[in-house]
């Protein structure tokens, strides 16, 4: 009777074991918003994505396009999810909330990836969806090279000097906002933090020459719009010339996701270099 018990008692384990691995490693895996679409590409074995939003393969808004045109992609909409039958959906902030509801009611489990605007919702949304997928030990990996890359405290840099982000049609985070941040632990002061500004604001070219920062923070070229040619301005080009101005691409920090590293990265050598 004790051989049976423990035997009994060993299966019961063992498939226990077995449904909670199974239960971390979904094997149809389906990204309705682009910032989650980055953690899943970084993340989840390639072989169970079964599908990505379609801002994901874009390299205008997606730091991973190339290696998302290998997956179909879809629109956010139920009717096209649900015959997909997926054991897992991420969705994001800007995801269709009727899509979100029809998913859950239908029995899938929907993993929502918050919009965030700092390093440790960064770090939060990172184990989200590693724990979902069953990748801890990946996201206890990225999470700590984002940690060694942003090892570098703002404190160092004195005096500080003043950077602007300056976006198409004049518009500038604020400083409250994830990029705001970066440009602050790089070793700057980000013009709205200096005129206590938490919320976003447009500035016209003039404003801003008269505010006169000590860097200019552009986008990099994207596709050409009226919206474009505001931060371009001839008298900006003039102002700001050689060392005083740099371009960081939009989609490193779109997303709270490893690759703001790479914007950090510049901006932290280009405090470096200024006395």
């Amino acid at each position: 009777m004790r051989v049976f018990l423990k035997t009994g008692l060993a299966l019961l384990l063992f498939f226990y074991s077995y449904s909670y691995v199974y239960a971390t490693a979904p094997k149809r895996i389906v990204s309705t918003h682009l910032c989650a679409d980055q953690l899943v590409l970084l993340l989840a074995e390639e072989k169970n994505v079964i599908s990505l939003s379609y801002f994901a393969s874009n390299p205008n808004f997606s730091p991973l396009a190339d290696k998302a045109k290998n997956f179909p992609r879809n629109y956010g909409l139920a009717e096209e999810i649900l015959p997909l039958n997926p054991d897992i959906v991420f969705s994001g902030g800007f995801s269709a909330r009727s899509t979100v509801k029809l998913l859950k009611r239908a029995g899938i489990n929907v993993v929502e990836v918050p919009i965030v605007n700092d390093f440790s919702g960064i770090q939060k949304n990172i184990r989200i969806v590693a724990k979902a997928v069953g990748e801890k030990a990946a996201g206890e990996g990225l999470i700590k090279d984002l940690d060694l890359a942003l090892k570098t405290s703002s404190s160092v840099y004195k005096p500080k000097v003043m950077a602007s982000l300056y976006w198409d049609n004049g518009y500038t985070p604020g400083s409250s906002s994830l990029a705001a941040q970066v440009v602050r632990h790089a070793g700057f002061d980000d013009l709205n933090s200096r005129y206590k500004s938490k919320g976003p604001k447009y500035l016209s070219v003039e404003e801003l020459v008269t505010l006169q920062p000590d860097l200019l923070i552009l986008p990099e070229n994207g596709p050409a719009s009226l919206a474009s040619i505001v931060p371009r301005h001839r008298a900006l080009t003039v102002m700001f010339k050689d060392d005083r101005s740099t371009t960081i691409p939009d989609k490193l920090w779109t997303c709270g996701s490893p690759f703001i590293i790479e914007a950090f990265n510049k901006l932290r050598r280009i405090r470096e270099n200024m006395k």
